[in-house]
């Protein structure tokens, strides 16, 4: 697959309430998946679901949030909470984790996560996930970001073509996401 051509162009400002809506875009990868829970009580409850932003540079250098200590890399990501704008939450993860504002150029992948529940029939819930392409247009990586021991949250984030020596990206979706745009 070329990683350079994928996904549908969208205006910058353009509001998105439904990315599903793009599944049948030549362009989108659509991909559906199901998550296993303990209980009824999860990270989805009560979201209409999850906006993860390829952050690249001219360079072709994408904008990645990394943890040395877990050893995992993965890109900027929100929870959409019902009646959001999936590109403005998305543009807002991309500036609050990073420091760096964008615009957003394409969607890559859209589908749907059921979230179930041991020993019930039918999922608990549906969210939807989105991975949106952006592109840098100011600010810069925030010093407290630049160094896992200057913010507190022990992430980290790097300019990368490839994951960083003994980093890894999570299982499920977050390897799927950074395998759909690192190749």
């Amino acid at each position: 697959m070329d990683h350079e051509h994928i996904g549908h162009p969208i205006a910058g400002d353009e509001p998105i309430t439904d990315p599903t809506s793009y599944r049948d875009h030549n362009e989108v990868e659509s991909r559906d998946e199901r998550n296993d829970h303990d209980g009824p009580e999860h990270c989805g409850t009560g979201t209409e679901g999850r906006a993860i932003v390829d952050v690249r540079d001219e360079d072709g250098e994408h904008l990645l949030l990394v943890h040395d200590e877990v050893g995992v890399a993965i890109m900027p990501n929100e929870t959409v909470e019902p009646g959001e704008d999936w590109a403005t939450v998305a543009r807002e993860a991309a500036a609050g984790y990073t420091g760096v504002e964008i615009e957003l150029e394409a969607i890559l992948s859209v589908g749907t996560v059921e979230h179930t529940v041991p020993e019930q029939d039918d999922p608990q819930m549906t969210t939807a996930r989105a991975v949106f392409r952006g592109s840098p247009v100011g600010g810069e990586v925030d010093e407290c970001k630049r160094a896992a021991d200057k913010g507190s949250d022990e992430w980290r984030v790097e300019w990368c073509s490839e994951l960083p020596d003994g980093i890894s990206a999570p299982d499920g979706g977050p390897k799927r996401d950074l395998d759909l745009v690192l190749g």
